[in-house]
């Protein structure tokens, strides 16, 4: 994905803002809402239009809100201002989208003017289509239709040749053997049902939180998880075969089964259950430090603390970047042995997620620097969170561009734009030096 590339020494919102002013008006990378009252259904299509047709264009864009079609900043009131939520608005989108795009919600205050900028990422597989029909007042939406970013830099449904054409060639691009198999499954024409899918990472969240819970104040945690979107129903057989046989061999292992002299998991009736320091589900005991579980149906959820806060850190009341991508690399390397070991199907889709919860005011950075976190932005979100959709035969391929998308929402979300796309794959190449040699991506 190409990104606007901002001066790496400062990080700074209103370089984005003055290079879409200076665009000369609205273009296929910028669009600019002077007001987007998320109260009223009408500016909620307007804005799944926006968003949905920037996801499917070759780069993505910037929905700029509080700025006029002139390029004045008009600002927002701060009534409308609250309302952008990350949560919210992802929920809106994946209501009416699928697959819904990735998108960062970032509020700006300029000169008392308050504005929000919403970057879309573009598709990674497939396009983005409408699941739903809605009309509110001159906003229509159409369930099967395609949006998308015309020649006149409007967001309009897909009909013209010449666009119909130019959405080909973005998936082209992406990949020659993407494009035969979206068409060969049969994809585009296909609503993906998102409530009934990978649900059991639901299931599976709850029972964790039973341990672990998720609420403000709790101890922050980094959390890398997967989910099939089939029912998989795994037997106990295959179980078997997957721990410790699937487990990547870190120190203890990942996830974790060779603890010395210590019992750190087991089976259960719904799949395989680990934690340090060891108990049983219902025997309570001591908060985890390390807690993972792997279900049935081809779940897995993995939680570790932040050894940030240990004494003698040296980004204490950070999140180091070499932590995230660590968990980034395993949890993908996992999903891989996993699907080998009870040999899946590999046109199965999964979900993988990495997050960092109840991580608010922490700040994002290199383990080895020794910049001055004052200077550094913090994250505005209790939990900071990235996920992708993808099929097993595509991530067969591109392993490095599925945990580069990771990386690089996860950087957005705690407001380091200095991370650009190539930082971060360089980052993520030098990890077996920092981290082991157990830290690689193979394509």
């Amino acid at each position: 994905m190409k990104t606007i590339k901002l001066p790496p020494d400062l990080p700074d919102i209103d370089k984005l803002i003055d290079t879409a002013i200076e665009t000369g008006g609205e273009t296929d990378r910028f669009d600019f809402k002077a007001v987007l009252d998320l109260r009223t259904d009408e500016h909620k299509a307007r804005l799944v239009r926006a968003i949905g047709a920037f996801g499917n264009t070759d780069e993505g864009g910037f929905i700029l809100i509080g700025i006029a079609n002139d390029r004045r900043i008009i600002g927002l009131s701060g009534e409308i201002f609250e309302l952008f939520d990350q949560t919210r608005v992802q929920r809106l989108v994946n209501q009416y989208l699928a697959p819904p795009p990735i998108i960062q919600i970032r509020k700006h205050e300029r000169e008392g003017d308050k504005v929000v900028i919403i970057e879309v990422q573009p598709f990674m597989e497939f396009p983005s289509i409408v699941r739903q029909s809605a009309t509110y007042g001159n906003e229509r939406l159409i369930a099967g239709s395609i949006l998308f970013r015309n020649a006149g830099a409007e967001s309009a449904v897909l009909t013209a040749e010449a666009d119909m054409r130019k959405l080909c060639d973005v998936i082209v691009k992406r990949r020659a053997s993407v494009f035969v198999e979206i068409f060969q499954r049969g994809t585009l024409g296909r609503i993906v049902d998102h409530k009934s899918e990978f649900d059991e990472l639901d299931v599976l969240v709850k029972r964790s939180d039973q341990e672990w819970p998720s609420s403000e104040g709790a101890p922050p945690y980094i959390e890398v998880a997967f989910s099939s979107a089939n029912q998989l129903n795994l037997t106990s057989e295959q179980l078997r075969s997957l721990i410790p046989h699937a487990c990547i061999r870190t120190r203890h292992g990942f996830p974790f089964f060779d603890v010395t002299g210590q019992e750190v998991y087991r089976g259960t009736s719904w799949g395989w259950y680990g934690r340090i320091p060891f108990s049983s589900l219902d025997e309570g005991g001591d908060p985890p430090s390390y807690l993972w579980m792997l279900s049935r149906q081809g779940t897995f959820i993995d939680r570790e603390d932040l050894w940030e806060d240990s004494p003698g850190s040296v980004i204490q009341g950070g999140v180091g970047l070499f932590h995230v991508i660590g968990r980034i690399i395993l949890v993908i390397r996992f999903l891989d042995n996993f699907s080998t070991t009870i040999k899946l199907d590999d046109n199965i889709d999964f979900k993988i997620l990495v997050a960092c919860n109840n991580v608010k005011n922490r700040y994002l950075q290199d383990e080895r620097s020794d910049y001055p976190a004052r200077f550094l932005p913090h994250a505005v979100e209790q939990r900071v969170e990235a996920k992708v959709e993808v099929s097993l035969r595509i991530l067969q391929k591109s392993r490095k561009d599925v945990a580069l998308r990771l990386l690089e929402e996860m950087a957005w979300q705690f407001g380091r734009q200095d991370y650009t796309r190539q930082i971060l794959e360089n980052y993520l190449l030098s990890a077996k030096e920092f981290l082991g040699r157990e830290y690689i991506l193979t394509e």
